[in-house]
């Protein structure tokens, strides 16, 4: 009964933030250092210089110090070797090992390139095929247009091709990041308007999943989160790939565990049960209380910190705190 009194106390109390993390990195080797971390929005931004200098050095310094890294993205392999992976730079072969594609893709990266270690599943092409129409109905519906956005030709293409298709000519209300992208384990809806979609890009997620056939889709046995500004549809988690990918590459000889976030799409990383490390540190760096209660509510709050709504240079900071 006392036990269980404290743990209610405690996580009553707001999370963790800096002044607590600071000591904890600070005693950290690199050496013993693992680090499972998102990266659109906690690692990278989505600009032209995706990269911060900052995040770059940081990074860098303690990889070649023997820090191993585990990427865990909802984005493509591109999205990964062209945001990520170019603005690093060349790293030691071993030290970098990428979960992307929402779980369905687990590698780690050779001379620069990624090489496959194992993979999940994926949608079945007439179900991205419907997934897509839907989505083509959503923004016709809210946009008024009486013709569809893409033509079949175009949607042909943008499912063969897996690239994304940017929406920022259709209207003032979608920036110049949002986006629809078809890859064979994911569908996405993605609007950069500011930190979260306004009022006609929630309209467009309600219109298209309240499509009669893209709720068949979604109840084929795939998985859907709805984000602040993101609907995806996808086959795996990112939990559930950087456990096979730990598998797959076990022993791990590290002591420590460091899990970095910043959206929805994290908390399955972020309360996943990591057995086998001395130290876990669970970092958010978003802004969502959706994230700091479902935190609240599991095992592992005491090991939760917030960097609220600090993105890519709050972890550049968690990054440069490593001095050992």
């Amino acid at each position: 009964m006392f036990q269980n009194k404290v743990k209610e106390q405690s996580q009553n109390k707001p999370p963790q933030g800096w002044s607590d993390l600071h000591p904890h990195l600070s005693a950290v080797r690199a050496s013993d250092l693992l680090v499972v971390s998102d990266m659109t929005g906690t690692l990278i931004t989505q600009t032209a210089d995706s990269m911060l200098p900052k995040m770059r050095d940081a990074q860098r310094s303690l990889l070649e110090r023997g820090m191993m890294l585990m990427l865990a993205t909802a984005d493509s392999g591109h999205s990964v070797q062209d945001f990520y992976l170019k603005p690093l730079g060349p790293v030691s072969n071993g030290s970098v090992y990428v979960v992307h594609s929402v779980g369905a893709w687990r590698g780690k990266v050779h001379d620069g390139n990624l090489v496959v270690v194992s993979h999940g599943g994926d949608l079945s092409l007439e179900d991205r095929q419907t997934l897509l129409s839907g989505m083509d109905r959503a923004l016709s519906s809210v946009l008024g247009r009486t013709a569809p956005v893409f033509s079949k030709s175009a949607m042909d293409s943008l499912i063969e091709s897996g690239a994304r298709a940017s929406l920022s000519a259709l209207s003032e209300h979608f920036g110049g990041q949002s986006f629809i992208e078809i890859i064979p384990s994911k569908a996405a809806i993605f609007f950069l308007e500011q930190k979260i979609a306004g009022s006609v890009q929630q309209a467009v997620f309600d219109a298209y999943l309240e499509d009669l056939e893209v709720q068949k889709v979604i109840r084929n046995g795939y998985r859907m989160i709805r984000g602040g500004n993101y609907v995806d549809v996808f086959t795996c988690s990112k939990e559930e790939g950087v456990r096979d990918l730990m598998a797959a590459i076990s022993p791990i000889d590290k002591r420590t565990l460091m899990v970095l976030g910043d959206s929805e799409n994290d908390m399955g990383i972020l309360s996943d049960s990591y057995e086998g490390f001395d130290k876990v540190l669970r970092v958010f760096v978003g802004q969502s209380q959706e994230v700091v209660e479902s935190m609240k509510r599991g095992p592992f709050y005491r090991e939760f910190f917030q960097l609220r709504g600090a993105h890519c240079e709050g972890s550049a900071e968690v990054f440069g705190a490593i001095k050992l």
